[in-house]
């Protein structure tokens, strides 16, 4: 199985032409979007596209997963791209929360930290990260990249998008079990056709830049995404 793939990109707008330009192909994608599901592909289909448009999860599964289920995960640290430590907390939680239905025990943050206390690891280290492991009878781990920009505020418009990209590995000996990504996005404003619309849309725009839960909420719908691409262990 090729581990090989092409990053997660997300050029930001320009300034200018150049936004205006975008806000109208976000408006495009939220169209489209809007009228689809979530549409789940292979990674060797969507290495040709590294945006994933619309709500496009990309997935692959080793044969290893369906002989070997595991029954417990242990979440690692998310990495975060700069700018976005707060994000990286959000996805932790949502993942802890969503992972309870697809396997039988999840180690979340609180019970990985003390453990990493108790037995002085680090787990940057994999002779740590494995003894860890061993020691909480544990048979896999899972590991998450986000990416940005985060939040977008271009006065009529503003945009929240994250990156995330997840791999299930086992603990035993590294094997990739399952990998997936998937960029998740919501806006706010729009483009103005006249002064009074201008009005409105920086209201708006502005209203969607302030709002907290706009964060979480994208977070929660690109976690529970993915890891619906995951099969479900517990019943095996």
């Amino acid at each position: 199985m090729s581990l090989a793939y092409g990053p997660i990109t997300m050029g930001a707008p320009g300034l200018g032409k150049n936004v205006l330009r975008g806000v109208m192909a976000a408006a495009a994608v939220l169209v489209i979007s809007g009228c689809t599901g979530t549409r789940y592909v292979d990674f060797k289909d969507a290495e040709a596209d590294s945006q994933l448009p619309g709500r496009t999860v990309a997935v692959e599964i080793d044969s290893q997963y369906y002989e070997d289920y595991p029954n417990c995960i242990l979440i690692m640290p998310p990495s975060a791209a700069p700018g976005l430590g707060r994000i990286a907390g959000l996805v932790e939680a949502a993942l802890t929360t969503r992972l309870t239905r697809k396997v039988t025990r999840v180690i979340g943050a609180v019970e990985r930290d003390l453990a990493v206390r108790r037995t002085a690891v680090d787990l940057l280290y994999p002779g740590d990260r494995k003894f860890l492991l061993k020691t909480l009878g544990c048979g896999a781990f899972m590991t998450t990249e986000i990416s940005g920009p985060g939040n977008t505020y271009y006065l009529v418009w503003s945009e929240f998008r994250i990156g995330i990209d997840m791999r299930l590995f086992r603990a035993r000996d590294g094997r990739l079990l399952w990998r997936a990504r998937h960029i998740a996005d919501r806006s706010g404003g729009g483009l103005p056709l006249s002064p009074i619309g201008a009005i409105v849309e920086t209201f708006s725009s502005t209203r969607f830049s302030a709002d907290a839960d706009v964060a979480e909420s994208v977070v929660d719908d690109a976690v529970r995404r993915v890891v619906a691409s995951l099969p479900d262990s517990r019943s095996y």
